[in-house]
């Protein structure tokens, strides 16, 4: 290749990181359409209850606070009642941000989301290039960022965000362990993987199907039984969940 295809190469490689940087951006701005508008618009209930626990965290971290409104608040009567199924990872940092804040500004949480959900993008986009070209992962993060459901679920309080977020990354670093299998790599993954399943369990049905088919494809079914790496990382996303609950 010579200097000015190498030249060529680079102008056009920068007008894909344009791309992405403008569809990644105009993804988070289409988010914060109706910012502070209450959270009705999209399951409530289930918004409610992420604001109640982010509540709850914000008021125990807060040394200011109104001691009856944290004897309220932190009242195992309502909390159990509001239960967790998950740990509170999206609920918690939204609550460090009332803190730097001051006050409990439930419309942050939309920014969170929204930037979890961007995020993921980033990984989607990245893993499709992999996988087929730059042209086809800028039509997968458009469809993502842009398609109408997406855009309202990712502005919702709720850890689904974050789960998919973290599901597009494992994908990825799965990915890279198939074709170059390190224990490096095998180690971050199942680290990832334990994490998407740890932000919300529901995580483990999508992984563990993709995981399977990949590996049957690529490995064989003796070969993948046999691959050590294979264990590790399946130990690895087990017992990161497993802690918690």
């Amino acid at each position: 290749m010579n200097n000015s295809e190498e030249l060529r190469f680079a102008k056009h490689s920068k007008y894909y990181l344009v791309a992405v940087i403008f569809l990644l951006v105009a993804g988070f701005m289409v988010r914060m359409i109706d910012l502070k508008d209450p959270p009705l618009s999209y399951h409530p209930t289930r918004q409610l209850r992420a604001a109640i626990i982010a509540r709850n965290v914000y008021l125990r971290m807060n040394p200011a606070a109104d001691p009856e409104a944290v004897e309220y608040a932190t009242d195992p009567a309502l909390y159990d009642y509001i239960t967790r199924r998950e740990p509170p990872i999206t609920e918690s940092l939204v609550a460090f941000i009332y803190l730097i804040l001051g006050s409990e500004t439930l419309w942050v949480s939309r920014i969170v989301t929204a930037l979890f959900w961007c995020g993921g993008g980033i990984g989607l986009y990245l893993l499709v290039k992999k996988m087929a070209s730059q042209d086809a992962g800028l039509i997968s993060l458009g469809f993502y960022l842009f398609a109408p459901f997406g855009v309202i679920g990712s502005r919702s309080f709720q850890p689904e965000a974050l789960m998919v977020a973290s599901i597009i990354w494992s994908l990825y670093f799965f990915s890279g362990w198939i074709k170059e299998q390190t224990w490096k790599k095998a180690l971050v993954t199942g680290l990832v993987s334990g994490f998407a399943i740890l932000v919300k369990p529901n995580a483990l049905f999508f992984l563990l199907v993709v995981y399977v088919i990949l590996l049957i494809t690529s490995e064989g079914v003796k070969r993948t039984i046999g691959n050590v790496q294979v264990w590790v990382i399946a130990a690895i996303s087990a017992v990161i969940p497993a802690i918690f609950l």
